[in-house]
Parts: structure tokens; C-alpha cells; sequence
């Protein structure tokens, strides 16, 4: 029985895990020593952030102004088609929902 491979594997993670598990406290108590100032003394010994940190990049940020901006003619009649297309697919919206509205009952107001 004790030379069954799964006997032999269980055993062999468990000594592991034991061996893992003591080396893992010998380490956590060596590194408790090491430690001299508390993390409240850390935090306070740090410097306060200056403004440079939250300053907003400004160089390669492109303006936001109400210029328009030139575009290629190809961007320009991909847009209108797209601007188009919405406008057809909100009538069709528009027309679906009113006939959906006038051909329900009472009390089905509110169903999707």
C-alpha cells in the first residue's frame, strides 16, 4: 500500500507543503527583525508630492477650441453617408415604436 503512486504523491505534497510552510515562517520572522521604523513613521518621513505630479501634459495635446478641422474628402462623405444612415434608421425607429404604441392593448403598456 505505501508504494501506490497516489499514497506516494499525497505524501510527497504534504511534506512539501510542510516544508514550504516552516520556511515561509522562518522568512516572515527574519523579515519582522529587519524591519526597524513602523509604517506610520514611513508614510509620514515621505516627501508631499509637488505640482509637477498633477500638472496636465499640455505639449502634443491638441487644442479644443471651436475651429473647425480640415478634413480629406473621403472622411468627409464617409461621415455624411454614416449621418445619413442614422437619420434613416431613427425614422424607421420612430414609425416602429408609434405603430407599436397604437397597436397595444391597455394592458400591455410597458412591454419590450
Amino acid at each position: 500500500m505505501l508504494l501506490d503512486p497516489v499514497v506516494l504523491i499525497a505524501a510527497g505534497a504534504i511534506l512539501f507543503g510542510i516544508v514550504g510552510f516552516f520556511w515561509g515562517i522562518s522568512k516572515f520572522s527574519k523579515l519582522g527583525a529587519a524591519v526597524e521604523a513602523p509604517v506610520d513613521d514611513l508614510l509620514a518621513s515621505l516627501s508631499p508630492p509637488t505640482d509637477s505630479v498633477f500638472r496636465v501634459p499640455t505639449a502634443g495635446a491638441p487644442a479644443a477650441t471651436g475651429e473647425p478641422v480640415a478634413v480629406s474628402r473621403d472622411v468627409a462623405d464617409r461621415l455624411e453617408s454614416m449621418t445619413q444612415r442614422l437619420s434613416e434608421m431613427q425614422a424607421v425607429l420612430t414609425k416602429q415604436s408609434a405603430a407599436s404604441v397604437a397597436g397595444a392593448p391597455a394592458s400591455a403598456v410597458g412591454q419590450g
